[in-house]
Formats: structure tokens, sequence, C-alpha cells
């Protein structure tokens, strides 16, 4: 089961979590390797990187990738984003609700490394099982060290039956080592 944590209005008005959401949070991401936070950007915004990002996807056919992609499975791609419109902005990749729990897991000084989209195409296959980034030790020492990087997942469409659902799986030795493909156990 994934952990929900909601804002309140007072800490989205604020744009500052209570010390119980930041702890909520980090023990959420600690125990089970994810959290779904709600609440964290107005519909306004993500309607904002939605348009954005569908205009600068507007050369590429309903059928191939954006420029720049890579392919991380059939028909989905990954796309470096770059900073400007409404994504340079750190309402997104500095959100001050966020930023505090991901600190409490990650430390202070904790670096942006990437921002990116992932784009499936109409008819995309559901996608495999898989890691979003490799582990930084051997499986022994790996089951010992703290998370080194934490992937934020915004979704600028619903998640429905038509459009899908990401899986996670929520544990912190399923994401250390997947050895077969696992049904994810929660979706959002």
């Amino acid at each position: 089961m994934i952990t929900e944590l909601q804002f309140t209005t007072e800490e989205r008005a604020a744009g500052d979590p209570s010390a119980e959401t930041v702890a909520a949070g980090a023990k959420a991401l600690r125990a089970h390797g994810c959290v779904l936070l709600r609440g964290v950007f107005a519909a306004d915004f993500i309607a904002a990187l939605r348009a954005e990002l569908l205009a600068r996807h507007k050369s590429s056919p309903r059928q191939a990738a954006p420029a720049g992609s890579g392919e991380v499975g059939g028909k989905r791609f990954l796309t470096p984003l770059t900073i400007s419109g409404p994504f340079h902005s750190a309402q997104l990749y500095a959100n001050p609700l966020v930023r505090p729990i991901l600190q409490a897991v990650l430390g202070p000084q904790m670096v942006l490394g990437a921002l990116g989209t992932v784009t499936s195409l109409p008819g995309a296959p559901e996608q495999h099982a898989h890691r979003d980034g490799p582990p930084l030790f051997n499986q022994a020492i790996n089951r010992m060290v703290t998370a080194h990087a934490i992937d934020l997942f915004i979704p600028l469409v619903e998640f429905n039956d038509r459009t899908g659902t990401p899986g996670f799986f929520p544990t912190p030795t399923s994401i250390s080592r997947p050895t077969r493909r696992p049904r994810p156990t929660s979706t959002p």
C-alpha cells in the first residue's frame, strides 16, 4: 500500500509543510520507497506545464517520438526538458512543499540531477517492470545504505483506464532487486 499525504490548505498557502507532514513523508519513503503527495500543484500550473509540453512536441507526429528523445519502451520515450517557460519555475523543480521531504531523506545538499518527461504514444503496451536507475553498490551493500536518488513523478494527464497508471513496488527489497516481473501492489 502506498502512503498518501494530503497537504493542508494552510501548508499550501504558506508553502511550508508542517514538521509532522515532513516526518510522515520521509518515513513513508524510507519504509516503502514511495509516497503519494496530494495537493502539491495547482490545477492551472499543471495545465500550463501540459500546454507547454504539447506545444514543444507539436512538430512530432502523434505516432513519432518527440525530437531529442530516447526510447524507454514500446512507443514510450524519455525526453530531456529545457528549463524555460513554465518549466523554469522553482514551483516545479524546488517545490517548497516537496523539497523538505526529499531533504529529510537525501540530506540538505541534495541536487536536481535531471528534468525530463516520459511520453507514451497511443497504443503503447504496458511498461515492463524496471528500476529507474542503477544501484550504487553490490546487493549486500545496497541494503545497508540510505537512498541516493528519488524520482518525482508529476502527472500532466489524469490517470485512468484509458491513459493507464504507473505501478510501484512499495518495499525497499523489491526496489533494490526485482527478480521477476511482479504485478504492482499499488497504483495511485
